[in-house]
């Protein structure tokens, strides 16, 4: 219940084009280009828009002559920050909201659009829910009829995400409890009263739609208001005045009010939030906020994966490259072509790190006509953490070709497929062992060259995939048939039917040289930016060093710390893809190979989830030769 009181008071090309696109937008305006060069770069506000209800004349609850207050202002507030608002006084029943308000809100909205709900009003917690109350709520219900007399917080949220929103924002101005209001299990009046009294059981929903809850109290627990007419309530009051600080994400400007409204009362009415959104958005962005979000674009189409883009829309929900991102993910189905690949393993890469910078090490390439994605993440494969320096394929520097045929590096895996070790010999030669424990480890895979793929593992069975030369992978299975013949089970795919495809090794190929391991640094978050993004001065700084000591690099390599959750990992990941745009956008020296100058992006690979160290930098290593 709200309590009256007086007086109170948020590739190569590509990535040269996206240089390019970033230098002209060093001072972003705030209307947008919808006639790009590019599809990829076209830059699109999201729509804005608002419902805002308040209800003041309760004909069985304490009146609030400040929601009327609250809302006006809050509506102005929201218009000014580029909101269409539709605004309501006195909502009396669930069915004038839910058949009247909410179907012409709703034909407003379109996929992609920031939504924000603002309520001023009495409300209670029971159960699971947050429920609003009109103005004709009675005192006393039955379960059956809650949502009959009450407007669910819940139910509301689920009818928006139907419109696939970039993000909705509710802030509610209203009690979690109403002292006088009981909810019985049956009509008796003698019944016991079920309004939560303490904190609701508030279930967090899995859903694909970023959503924040603001509250102006803890469940089970009142909101002041004014019983003063034109005097804004304490949390309104709070909220509304930080929500116009440019520059600033919601969640800080949510906390900065919070800890001014428990200040300003007695005893403090504690706000808080519940977050289902990876978005944490700017209500009033500058233009360095701006040049941020399209830095993070930048990044995620230079790495240019399915899952890096999908991450960036997560993160950047309301941004204005959710066009391009989502034209992007259209143009790139599951069956993916990769960008690039190499015959080495990035986790080789980043294990033949010496400390002491004395030692030169190789690693083997392998000998199939396969290779791996640029970026592997030990969070999504810790199998790869098992594996020992040789069986990534760590050797010597200057190890010959003819001795590495000779190795037995793989058995452990062939007694896998084949427990006869008499056959285990001819899968030794041109380091097939080697390449198949590593395709098995690795999982994900490109292919090198056209393949044929059949519905079994037989060379007269039907063909069901023609596979193109850097389609991705994932590999299902290795086999051994007769004649030791090897086929993989693979796809290509989430939707696709598994097939089969005949290997025949190549020779074994020369190895890896990466030279000295010459610098590493650790690059934290970029101070007051997008969480995905990273400190660019740390790199900068190392490049120059490296240049004015004459190295040539041969190979860097990124890597995060392994993360506790889903979000974390993905969180991590983008700031490595950040700081591998940041690397291709420098002028790095890179050794020439057999006489051509090579891109900096064919000598980059990066791990994620890297077990080893710990805490939110992306390290890199960088290797090279005087």
């Amino acid at each position: 219940m709200r309590n009256a009181i007086f007086n109170f008071t948020f590739d190569a090309a590509i990535h040269l084009l996206c240089l390019f696109v970033l230098l002209v937008g060093a001072s972003p305006a705030r209307a947008q280009d919808n006639n790009c060069a590019h599809d990829y770069f076209c830059e699109k506000e999201p729509k804005r828009i608002a419902l805002v209800i308040a209800n003041t004349d309760y004909a069985n609850l304490e009146k609030l002559p400040s929601a009327a207050t609250d809302a006006e202002r809050m509506k102005q507030r929201l218009v000014e920050l580029g909101f269409e608002v539709d605004s309501y006084n006195d909502v009396q029943t669930p069915f004038q909201f839910w058949q009247e308000i909410v179907p012409d809100f709703r034909k407003k909205l379109s996929t992609g659009d920031f939504i924000v709900f603002y309520f001023s009003g009495h409300g209670f917690s029971y159960g699971a829910d947050s429920f609003l109350a009109p103005t004709a709520l009675p005192l006393s219900m039955t379960v059956q009829h809650v949502t009959d007399h009450a407007i669910a917080v819940e139910s509301f949220k689920s009818t928006l995400e139907t419109h696939s929103p970039g993000l909705i924002l509710f802030i509610l101005d209203a009690c979690r409890s109403v002292g006088a209001l009981q909810i019985k299990t049956k009509d008796d009046p003698t019944a016991e009263n079920l309004v939560a009294k303490g904190p609701a059981d508030m279930e967090r929903r899995d859903t694909a739609v970023n959503t924040v809850i603001a509250f102006a109290t803890r469940p089970g627990h009142i909101a002041l208001g004014s019983s003063q007419q034109g005097q804004l309530s304490p949390f309104t009051d709070a909220l509304v005045e930080n929500l116009n600080t440019e520059g600033k994400s919601f969640s800080s400007i949510f906390r900065k009010a919070a800890a001014e409204l428990e200040a300003a009362t007695t005893p403090p009415q504690v706000a808080g939030t519940f977050d289902w959104s990876r978005t944490d958005p700017y209500l009033k962005p500058t233009d360095q906020n701006l040049r941020d979000a399209k830095e993070a674009w930048l990044s995620a189409l230079t790495s240019a994966t399915p899952k890096g883009v999908r991450v960036f829309l997560q993160l950047n929900s309301v941004s204005r490259h959710v066009t391009a991102a989502k034209k992007w993910i259209a143009d790139h189905p599951d069956m993916e072509l990769s960008k690039g690949f190499t015959r080495v393993s990035p986790v080789a890469v980043d294990r033949a790190w010496r400390s002491s910078g004395d030692h030169m090490v190789a690693i083997r390439r392998l000998s199939v006509p396969l290779a791996f994605t640029r970026s592997v993440s030990e969070d999504e494969k810790p199998t790869l953490r098992e594996l020992s320096n040789a069986d990534v394929g760590l050797v010597r520097s200057g190890i010959k070709p003819t001795e590495l045929a000779a190795q037995t590096t793989g058995s452990e895996f062939l007694t896998t497929i084949a427990p006869d070790e008499a056959v285990h010999t001819d899968l030794f030669r041109n380091s097939l062992a080697y390449s198949l424990a590593n395709l098995d480890a690795h999982g994900t895979v490109v292919a090198t060259q056209a393949l044929i793929g059949r519905s079994q593992p037989q060379s007269n069975s039907k063909i069901i995939e023609r596979i193109s030369p850097k389609t991705l992978l994932e590999i299902r299975s290795v086999l051994l048939t007769e004649g030791n013949n090897v086929w993989v089970q693979a796809e290509s795919g989430e939707d696709s039917t598994p097939f089969y495809f005949k290997v025949e090794p190549q020779p074994t190929a020369d190895v890896l040289e990466l030279g000295r391991s010459i610098k590493e640094i650790l690059v934290p978050p970029r101070p007051n930016s997008l969480p995905e993004l990273v400190d660019p001065a740390p790199i900068k700084a190392a490049i120059a060093e490296l240049k004015a000591q004459g190295w040539k690099i041969t190979w860097v390599s990124l890597s995060t710390a392994p993360a506790a959750n889903e979000n974390e990992q993905e969180t991590r990941t983008a700031r490595m893809a950040n700081a591998e745009y940041i690397l291709k956008q420098s002028d790095i020296p890179v050794i020439a190979a057999k006489g051509r100058r090579v891109d900096i992006s064919e000598r980059i690979t990066s791990v994620a989830g890297r077990a080893g160290f710990e805490g939110d930098a992306v390290r890199i290593r960088f290797f090279g030769i005087k």
